[in-house]
């Protein structure tokens, strides 16, 4: 009896700590997310950026995927972004949920035709900026570096996985390229 009780007080243990980790990353996601959208003229975006996570529906699934058992591996794996084939049913539904709740992720706005195909449709600006803030905000959460050359360099790698309009596109250049930019022209090396 003793022992099935420590077993159980361990279990319980675990997933405090899973719920605690996940919510520490979550809030570090939202302040560098938050910070970047202030700087960039977006302050309701700033406090209201993946309020969804924090639903039944999308926490219990991000929390198990991505700190319950062999969660360790898969947060390292997805260092660049979400994988393609999970495993996970429950993770790809909160995914799947998370993306049609929230206009800032590029999934958002492709529009999946009755014959099979999907048409990329432009992004609205403050949509568009959110997402961009959204990247570096990741980035700075996940690999403690906080820059646009980063989240540029992010995009580069990534742009062929990532279905956008091709105004949108142009947009999404433009804004990283004049980032990047700037963070070099103010960097102390200069």
């Amino acid at each position: 009896m003793i022992h099935r009780a420590l077993s159980r007080l361990r279990r319980h243990r675990s997933l405090l700590r899973q719920h605690r980790d996940y919510a520490r990353y979550i809030a570090k996601h939202k302040l560098h997310v938050g910070l970047v959208c202030l700087r960039e003229g977006l302050p309701l975006r700033a406090l209201t950026h993946d309020l969804s996570k924090l639903t039944p529906g999308e926490w219990g699934p991000y929390r198990e995927y991505f700190y319950g058992e062999g969660s360790a591996e898969r947060r390292e794996a997805n260092r660049d972004g979400k994988p393609d084939e999970t495993g996970s049913r429950a993770f790809d539904l909160a995914w799947l949920m998370h993306l049609h709740r929230n206009r800032h992720h590029w999934q958002w706005w492709l529009l999946r035709k009755d014959d099979g195909s999907t048409v990329p449709l432009p992004m609205s600006e403050r949509a568009m900026l959110e997402m961009l803030c959204d990247w570096y905000g990741a980035g700075a959460a996940i690999t403690g570096e906080a820059s646009w050359t980063r989240t540029k360099r992010w995009f580069e790698d990534n742009a062929h996985k990532i279905v956008l309009h091709p105004s949108t596109e142009a947009r999404v250049y433009a804004f990283l390229n004049d980032r990047a930019d700037r963070e070099r022209d103010e960097s102390p090396a200069s």
